[in-house]
């Protein structure tokens, strides 16, 4: 007896917009759907989708005739006229437009009165979430009634790579949709505005990338789509896609009277991309480059990745007695400069420290505290600079105590302080002139690599290599691990750019995760929730993953203060004003981060700067998540 072949199950699709042609096509490779689909544009897609068993309907009626499922991507205005209909025998609605409560309020109503209880309605927007492949990932948020979900279930695995159950009424997924969305957008923003920071300091924006992507300052969407961005690919979702959506977002903020100054300012730049479009590129990221960089894409036809320190001095051979270190001096103040002190003492160096606190060292050794600069530096082959800002390694190299006459002949100086890559540039210049037997190392120091254990210094290093190859050994003492320690083509400065377009990213993230959970907050979502699903989509960052749970619990312990961003942003908004680069979220993001400050927090954690949103609103994230789980007790112990 011969099986019998099952019935394709009748889908319908109401419009076409770029999402819906990605979805229809996947729905079409599948035997077990019948698709359907009215549109009343003149898709140039129409021909190809017929030609693979399509069928386009004459009118919306004739398309919710007989179907299982309905998937809108209509407006509203299409939606109720096709709802409202006596006539309608859907059975399963998937609502893909992103709606607002008021919507699904009125239409729960309309189909009440209507007395059609057969109807089944799932709140399902759908994102596309970029990947670091040709294929872009679709993502669906589903909110609905336990019926309809459980029905839909098959179809929702079959159109996404991901979907995500959220509780609550019609409306919910969509809210989760517009957070969503939030996120992506000041990702990409921020990341086509680092880059072109890059691009401007005259870095190779490839091996930056190759470097971020491994810090505090990456994102889902920085992996993502940069590549794709330098190489001038289209990348969906559609950026006048995402622009309506920040659209909307915005709109629904303003008659809450709900402020989302980062959101405002992606919206802008997304919606100046659109029109700066060219044909070829118009339905992708790769034109919002040009809102910094108008001459984008690059003229080289060749590019680079970051080399480990190991390969790019393998061919560099020296006789290390010839310069041998046996003492270090070690100038600064803070948590850096006594880790840097600590690191040399326990790989058996001598350190001759100015302005570090014995009390502070973990770790007995040949420490020498200096009474004077001076005495800091007499007899050292190397001499670490870490301190606050550029004005401090200035009055310590030149100031008063005339340090320069008390180097030792042939002294490597390490500067391990964020100060601007032109200030590093001037200063090698400034050195060369006055001591031209002195050599300089750019090594900004910190915490900022995503797999760094407590008490690890991660360097970005720039300079001569064969400077760097004396004190190879003293660096890999210092970093722990080679995979610390980030080698940067450029010459001097360079380390320093890219450490400033990490601390901007990690910023901008962070304010972002406080903006995103403040609103999940003010439109009644569950922030843990929101949290939860955000951190496995593409809207994933570091900091978001690594500060939410502050955000969430109102810890303001700091991991890093917000003076640190400030300091940070100070920095990077003046280089872009010399490189005359527009920097628009940047300085946003200080802005709200220096309001902060104002309270009296800039000692506190950098998190803490989602206390902007409840001095101004009264909306608290941690007691929205609070609330959430006294509910959730109510409604078990009912």
């Amino acid at each position: 007896m011969a099986a019998t072949q099952s019935i394709p199950t009748p889908v319908g699709l109401l419009g076409l917009n770029g999402l819906a042609l990605s979805m229809v096509y996947d729905l079409l490779s599948n035997p077990n759907y019948d698709v359907r689909i009215y549109d009343n544009t003149k898709a140039l897609e129409k021909t190809r989708i017929s030609d693979l068993g399509g069928t386009f309907c004459q009118h919306p009626k004739d398309l919710a005739a007989d179907v299982a499922y309905l998937i809108c991507f209509a407006g509203k205005s299409e939606l109720e006229a096709l709802f409202f209909s006596r006539d309608s025998s859907v059975l399963e609605v998937l609502l893909c437009s992103i709606m607002d409560t008021n919507f699904y309020n009125a239409l729960e109503d309309h189909i009440s009165r209507l007395g059609r209880s057969d109807l089944l309605f799932v709140d399902s927007p759908v994102s596309a979430s970029p990947t670091n492949g040709t294929k872009v990932d679709m993502v669906v948020f589903a909110a609905g009634q336990q019926e309809a979900l459980g029905r839909s279930s098959s179809l929702l695995h079959d159109i996404s790579d991901q979907w995500f159950m959220i509780p609550g009424p019609l409306g919910s997924a969509s809210k989760m949709q517009l957070i969503h969305q939030m996120l992506v957008g000041l990702h990409i923003s921020a990341a086509t505005e680092a880059i072109s920071f890059a691009i401007k300091q005259g870095l190779d924006p490839f091996e930056v990338y190759n470097i971020v992507k491994t810090t505090t300052g990456s994102s889902r969407v920085f992996e993502a789509c940069v590549p794709k961005v330098l190489d001038n690919w289209t990348v969906d979702p559609l950026l006048e896609n995402l622009a309506d959506d920040l659209s909307l977002i915005t709109s629904i903020s303003r008659s809450l009277q709900f402020p989302l100054p980062l959101s405002g300012v992606a919206e802008q730049l997304c919606r100046k991309g659109t029109t700066q479009a060219t044909l070829k590129d118009k339905y992708g990221y790769a034109n919002l480059m040009r809102n910094h960089s108008p001459d984008f894409p690059l003229d080289a036809n060749t590019h680079h990745g970051s080399e480990s320190l190991s390969s790019q001095l393998d061919g560099i051979v020296l006789d290390n007695r010839k310069f041998p270190i046996s003492t270090i001096g070690v100038v600064g103040l803070g948590a850096i400069a006594t880790e840097i002190a600590t690191s040399l003492l326990r790989a058996g160096y001598a350190v001759q420290g100015y302005g570090i606190s014995e009390r502070t060292l973990p770790i007995e050794g040949n420490y020498l505290p200096a009474q004077s600069l001076a005495e800091a530096v007499r007899g050292t082959q190397v001499l670490i600079i870490s301190v606050q800002s550029a004005a401090q390694v200035d009055a310590i190299l030149f100031g008063q105590e005339e340090l320069m006459k008390n180097l030792s002949d042939n002294t490597i100086i390490i500067i391990s302080s964020m100060v601007p890559s032109s200030y590093m540039r001037a200063l090698s210049d400034k050195l060369r002139h006055l001591r031209g037997d002195i050599s300089l190392l750019d090594a900004p120091m910190g915490d900022w690599t995503t797999n760094t254990t407590n008490g690890t210094l991660n360097i970005m290093l720039s300079g001569d290599d064969c400077t760097i190859r004396k004190v190879q050994t003293l660096l890999l003492a210092m970093a722990k691990d080679i995979s610390n320690l980030k080698l940067v083509q450029g010459g001097i400065g360079a380390a320093s750019s890219i450490n400033l377009i990490n601390q901007i990213l990690a910023g901008i993230h962070i304010a972002g995760a406080a903006e995103a959970l403040s609103f999940a907050a003010r439109l009644g979502l569950d922030p843990n929730i929101v949290f939860d699903v955000l951190v496995n989509t593409s809207a994933w960052s570091y900091m978001l993953e690594n500060r939410g749970p502050q955000i969430l619990d109102a810890d303001w312990t700091p991991i890093s203060p917000l003076s640190t961003f400030i300091k940070a942003a100070g920095i990077f908004i003046e280089e872009a004003r010399q490189l005359q680069l527009f920097c628009p979220l940047s300085s946003t993001t200080n802005t709200l981060y220096t309001a902060v400050a104002a309270n009296g927090w800039e000692d506190e954690a950098d998190a803490g700067v989602v206390r902007f949103w409840e001095l101004l609103t009264g909306v608290s994230v941690a007691n929205s998540v609070l609330e959430a789980a006294q509910s959730c007790i109510s409604r078990a112990e009912s």
